[in-house]
This record gives structure tokens, sequence and C-alpha cells, in this order.
């Protein structure tokens, strides 16, 4: 697969360091699909320890992606993911955003990277695009280095409609059919967000976050 080296860098600067999308002055074509699929967190609680791990999980064995639009699963064959993981900075007492939050554990056979920035440590992965494997799956570790409110969030690397990320490998062309991830839990802890004392580190909540928070797009955690 191919990626040129203006879409790694826009999402780059999508994910870190602002909301804006890179390519907003360009009119994109409408896909044909709306697609959203889950992750799984494992294990999930609130609180964990400094050096703990947990495991965003993502597997789809037939390739069939779920469709909000018409409500069911299409069949989406030779497809490429640009996935942004991200551990943030939300809460601490001094509010000191110097990192990385977390590091990564890979499995074989992804390209990805890792950036720290801005409050926010994050890891950019590519997978997808076989041919020989039955369906699309990613297993990714995310071990907690830092003390403080966290909050781990899913996304693509650059927002076409929320969620740009496909790519066709075997046609060798992007595809603009929208794909969100979300996290598969009950509660994603927005009320321990919001019960943080902001006025005392002279913050308010984020309303990026919240707007996250509801979307399932993120998870609130607590390392210790």
């Amino acid at each position: 697969m191919r990626y040129t080296f203006l879409a790694l860098l826009c999402g780059f600067v999508f994910i870190t360091f602002t909301s804006t999308d890179c390519r907003r002055d360009v009119e994109f074509p409408k896909g044909q699909y709306a697609f959203k699929e889950q992750m799984s967190i494992t294990p999930y609680q609130l609180n964990y320890n400094v050096g703990d791990t947990i495991w965003i999980d993502y597997a789809v064995p037939d390739k069939k992606l779920f469709d909000t639009i018409t409500q069911t699963r299409v069949l989406y064959d030779s497809a490429a993911f640009n996935v942004s993981i991200t551990a943030q900075l939300l809460y601490n007492n001094p509010f000191i955003t110097t990192g990385p939050f977390a590091t990564f554990v890979y499995p074989q056979g992804i390209t990805a990277s890792d950036a720290n920035g801005g409050g926010q440590t994050v890891s950019y992965v590519q997978f997808g695009c076989s041919n020989i494997q039955n369906g699309y799956q990613l297993k990714v570790g995310v071990v907690l280095k830092i003390r403080g409110l966290i909050g781990i969030s899913v996304g693509p690397y650059s927002s076409y409609g929320g969620g740009y990320v496909l790519y066709k490998c075997f046609a060798n062309t992007s595809d603009y059919n929208i794909l969100r991830f979300v996290f598969n839990v009950a509660d994603v802890h927005k009320d321990v967000y919001l019960q943080q004392m902001f006025a005392a580190i002279g913050k308010t909540p984020d309303a990026q976050v919240l707007a996250r928070l509801d979307r399932k797009e993120m998870v609130v955690i607590n390392v210790q």
C-alpha cells in the first residue's frame, strides 16, 4: 500500500494539535457507506497502576463492516485502515503535560509509529490490505507510564466527515466511505471526568473530550 507523506503529516496535526481537518478546503466525493466498528479494551476498569498494560482489540473475521445507513454488515474486501490510538492527559494537579504517557506493544505484520506532544502520546497504525487473511484484526497494547486521569481514544489519522480512513488496496486508490471506531463499553467514566477540580489547575472541562466520550470514541481511566 502507498501512503503519502502529506496524508501522514495531516493526520499528525489533526490528532495531536488541532481539531481542524487539513483537507477542509478540498471537496471530497461522498461514499456509499457510513461504517461504524467497535473495539474492545481489556482489562477495562477505572483504576490502573503505572506499568499496567491495557489491550485495544479489533476483529472482523469475515471482512463485513457495519453500515449505519442500511443497519447491516457489508462485505468490504481489500481495505486498509489508518488508525490512531491516543493516551491523553485529561487531569492532574499540578497539570504537567510532559510525556510520553504510554508506550505501545504492536503485533507483527503492521506498520506503526509513535508521537508525543501537546499532552498526548499517539500511536499511528496501518493494517489490513491482505488477500490471505480471512478478516481484519488488530491488537495493540497500551502500557501506562504516568499518573493522572488519562483518556484512551481511537480514531482515524485525519477527518473526512469524522472517519476518512479507508484505502482500497488492490485498486490502489483512496476510499471516501466513512469509518468510525468506538469502544464497546457500557460506561466511559464521563462522570469521573466531570468531577475533577478543574478550577484548581485553571481549566474547564474540554468540549471536544466530552463529545468524544458521548460518542464512545474515548474512555477515561485513572492511573495511580
